[in-house]
């Protein structure tokens, strides 16, 4: 009898064993795969692949500051974060993407004004930390220009730049340009 009982509470536990699993794995994962947004720990993506086809397009930012006499490139480069890892949190957390169902996600109803607050938010924090790092000078700093650069597969600019706009030191707001593509 006894012996029953400990089969019919350990086949009881198993079922509970798994359901718990399904609900902790399973579902949050399902959940990410249907609405198509991918976040770290839920994405199907391999962990180091790379789809490079014949059609890829490859994207730089670059970030220039116009002082009162001259142009420089700014180092995306901040603190002890690698450029590349600064870069992609940048695209990522900031900039986004314009694709619909972007891989590793998208603002929702995203817009010009929205992007163009997150850009002011960022290039505030990012030039007090150039300044605090002794990397720039603010004093004669007037903006900072956002560039986008196409790249073909060799690692060589192929196109002329797409300017974004630019942060205004004066305003702390980020400026569309003119004749940006982004909408």
């Amino acid at each position: 009898m006894q012996s029953k009982l400990m089969n019919t509470v350990y086949s009881t536990a198993k079922k509970i064993y798994a359901l718990v699993i399904m609900l902790v794995f399973i579902i949050p994962n399902a959940y990410f795969v249907i609405i198509g947004d991918e976040d770290f720990p839920f994405t199907c993506a391999p962990m180091f692949g790379h789809y490079v086809g014949d059609e890829t397009q490859f994207y730089n930012f670059k970030f220039i500051g116009e002082f009162e006499s001259k142009e420089e490139f700014l180092p995306p480069k901040l603190t002890n974060v690698d450029e590349l890892s600064t870069m992609r949190f940048f695209f990522i957390k900031v900039y986004s993407s314009c694709e619909e169902t972007p891989p590793f996600g998208t603002y929702k109803n995203d817009n010009w004004e929205k992007l163009s607050n997150r850009l002011s938010i960022y290039f505030k924090s990012y030039l007090k930390v150039l300044a605090k790092n002794q990397q720039i000078n603010l004093a004669d700093l007037k903006s900072v220009r956002l560039e986008v650069w196409r790249y073909g597969k060799d690692k060589k600019e192929i196109d002329a730049k797409n300017v974004v706009g630019h942060y205004d030191i004066t305003s702390q707001k980020f400026i569309k340009n003119e004749t940006s593509t982004v909408n």
